[in-house]
């Protein structure tokens, strides 16, 4: 069964301004049902206790003119008489709850805080993937990067950090790897100007100096690209099952060879997907918002949002009517840990949305608001179960 978006997830959405207009209309239904009142509440003290020193009177100001907007949006609604009577009541009191709760919160939020601190202390927590990644040459040998820097820019045979100073000053090899393990994720600016933002537990291969006609790279993983024109020179991207062709663009590639597919999302421009199988050659044009799903046997494209798949870019997971398993899928590579699924559909869908900056247990306590599921966690294993009812 299809799971509406968490109530949590359309708030969030709604406080920092990127909900959309389908979005809203399911907000503003949640306020109108008195089986969420609780939850209302519950989740605004969660996001004021996200971060205690940064509460302040501007952010409270900032969530009751929020609440206040949907009380007003909810109370111009043109419904009939009937529903109207029966649907105004529960929301208004939902809604005194939550400036209710948010006014009183910040009374007493301090010692609050302390006696959970104290009480719960997150002794299991998992900290989330930094700069981590290493350059290796075709004979093997392997740098290993600097975690304090983001980025590498690749200048012919002089590999130098973002901020100038020297990696290697002449390298031997006419190819390159760039690759990032378990947890990390990395940049590089390629001698062409393109820009690629490498995620977790992927691999770029490139070459020194770029070929007169064409400009050829492979991946294995997922990386975003912000391709520098070039009329003359096609940019090329390699990948499991696919090719993609672009002269200048913006787009990502999700190529893990644990995913069931390759997913190629178009940002910026238009690019040719050509896709070999034992069966047949196939081959597509994206546009922006448009995205390409290549499997052992077939290719198909769909139309997307595409700041969805840029989410770990921009530092955030979004996930949205997403299977369970594809979310651990990721919460595994990020973190560098080992999921264990015990009893529970791995094919039902969640919505949710944190900074991948945040610990582990963060990004757990928001698939656990949508319901139905919770989760354990021993060393670096997470058990996923199914919520005893």
């Amino acid at each position: 069964m299809k799971n509406r978006p968490s109530i949590y997830y359309l708030f969030q959405k709604f406080i920092d301004g990127s909900i959309n207009k389908p979005e809203y209309d399911q907000l503003i239904q949640y306020f109108g049902e008195e089986l969420y009142d609780q939850q209302l509440e519950d989740l605004i003290r969660q996001k004021l206790s996200e971060e205690p020193s940064a509460i302040d009177e501007e952010a409270m100001a900032k969530t009751i003119a929020s609440v206040d907007l949907i009380i007003r949006q909810q109370i111009s609604v043109k419904i009939n008489k009937k529903k109207r009577i029966r649907q105004l009541y529960p929301f208004l009191a939902a809604a005194a709850m939550l400036v209710f709760g948010i006014c009183s919160f910040f009374y007493w939020n301090k010692l609050d805080l302390v006696d959970k601190q104290t009480v719960n202390p997150k002794i299991n927590d998992i900290l989330p993937g930094t700069n981590q990644a290493t350059i290796t040459l075709e004979d093997g040998t392997l740098y290993k990067l600097n975690d304090k820097i983001s980025g590498i820019t690749a200048q012919g045979d002089h590999i130098r950090y973002a901020d100038g100073s020297s990696i290697i000053v002449k390298t031997p090899s006419s190819l390159l790897s760039l690759t990032t393990p378990r947890g990390g994720t990395y940049q590089i600016t390629l001698p062409d100007g393109t820009k690629v933002w490498l995620n977790a537990d992927s691999k770029l291969d490139f070459p020194v100096r770029f070929a007169n006609n064409s400009r050829s790279v492979s991946l294995k993983g997922e990386a975003y690209f912000e391709v520098t024109a070039d009329a003359a020179r096609p940019f090329v991207v390699q990948s499991s099952g696919q090719k993609v062709t672009v002269l200048g663009t913006h787009f990502n590639i999700n190529a893990y060879d644990d995913e069931l597919a390759v997913k190629t999302t178009l940002l910026e421009g238009s690019v040719r997907i050509d896709s070999k199988s034992e069966k047949s050659f196939q081959s597509l044009i994206l546009y922006p918002g448009q995205q390409s799903i290549v499997t052992s046997d077939a290719i198909s494209m769909e139309k997307v949002d595409p700041d969805d798949y840029i989410d770990w870019k921009n530092g955030k997971f979004v996930f949205s009517d997403e299977s369970i398993a594809s979310i651990m899928r990721k919460v595994a590579r990020w973190y560098d840990v080992d999921v264990v699924f015990e009893g529970i559909d791995q094919n039902e869908k969640f919505w949710g949305s944190v900074s991948r900056f945040e610990n582990v247990i963060k990004v757990l306590e928001n698939l656990e608001l949508t319901g139905g599921i919770n989760f354990e966690i021993k060393g670096r294993t997470i058990f996923v179960k199914k919520l005893k009812s």
